[in-house]
This record gives C-alpha cells, structure tokens and sequence, in this order.
C-alpha cells in the first residue's frame, strides 16, 4: 500500500474510469518527453480517495501483481493495457529465506543510520518474513531511482532480487557510515 498526493488533473479523469474495472488500475513508470512507458509495470487497486485539501487529491493505492502489457489500445483521457499478469518465483527457496533474514538485517541497520527514516519502519521489518514481500518493500522504500527500482520490478527471479538488494544495501550502508565517520559520529 502506498499513499500519494498530486494535482495532476490525468489522476483524477483515471479515478472515474476504475469505477468500471472495480478500482483495478496499471501503474507504469512513463517518460513524458519520449512519451513513453515501461510495459512491466504494477496491477494494482484503489483502496481510498481524498480531495479534503482543496487542488490536491490524496489516493491510497495497493499494489496487487506484477503485470506486462501486451498492446495499449488508445482513448482519451485514459490508455487502456492489455496484457497478462506476471508471477514471481524462486530458484531456491530455502537459500531466499536465509538471504532475507540477511537482507532484513542489512534493512535494520541501514535506518538505524539514515535518521530520516522513522523509527516505525524498524519494527515493519521485523514483521516481513516472506522474501519477495521483502523485496519489494525494500525497493518501494530505499531504491530512490525510477530506473533501478523498474530494472528490480522487471526481475521475476526472487533470489537473483535478493542478492542484487544485498548488493545495493551494501553500498548504501558503506556511504552512510562515511558521511557519519566524516561528521565524526562513531558507531560500534
């Protein structure tokens, strides 16, 4: 579940079309200037609709599947796609499982050393257990990029996400303790 706030006047006509397709929607990154959308994009469903603060529209959405667009016949205000749901799976499940209890450690510490984060987070989690849930909160949450967190949505492989998450953390661990080290915060 996500929560997002805009003035776009697209987003509210879409919001009268998904009444007809029970609050199903695709959600897809798109590159205005080259008009252009990634076909892997996110099934997803519309959970709660706020215009309370006037000019602004507040939407609660939850992502459902992964889905791959197929053809996008054309209508005007909204682009209707066609295609098929995607599943995740696993090569290794048992080897997922011990990468997730790395990678939610990893997740742990890392918001211990981002202060921006809340505190809430932390105890998020703890709670996740499945490894694909994992990952994808993990990219939802800590993968800033448009382009790196559509190149994770378009892995299906879970474990293959996994080590590339781990990868990624790693990293972002690594300069956090830096900018800390450079500020002369110490931590053991």
């Amino acid at each position: 579940m996500t929560t997002l706030q805009t003035t776009d006047p697209y987003l509210i006509s879409l919001l009268s079309e998904t009444d007809s397709f029970d609050g199903h929607f695709l959600v897809s990154l798109m590159i205005k200037d080259e008009e252009y959308f990634h076909q892997t994009c996110c099934l997803s469903k519309l959970e709660e609709v706020d215009f309370s603060q006037p000019g602004m529209t507040q939407v609660t959405i939850r992502g459902m599947s992964k889905f791959f667009v197929d053809q996008c016949p054309s209508t005007e205000p909204v682009i209707f796609g066609e295609g098929k749901e995607l599943r995740d799976y696993y090569r290794q499940r048992e080897n997922a499982e011990k990468d997730a209890l790395s990678l939610g450690k990893q997740l742990k510490r890392y918001i211990f050393l981002d202060q921006t984060k809340p505190d809430a987070m932390l105890q998020a989690v703890s709670f996740i257990t499945d490894p694909n849930i994992l990952t994808n909160f993990c990219c939802h949450y800590f993968i800033e990029d448009p382009f790196e967190k559509q190149s994770f949505l378009e892995s299906l492989n879970v474990n293959k996400r996994l080590s590339r998450l781990k990868e990624v953390l790693e990293r972002m661990i690594r300069e956090k303790m830096r900018s800390h080290s450079s500020s002369g915060v110490e931590f053991y």
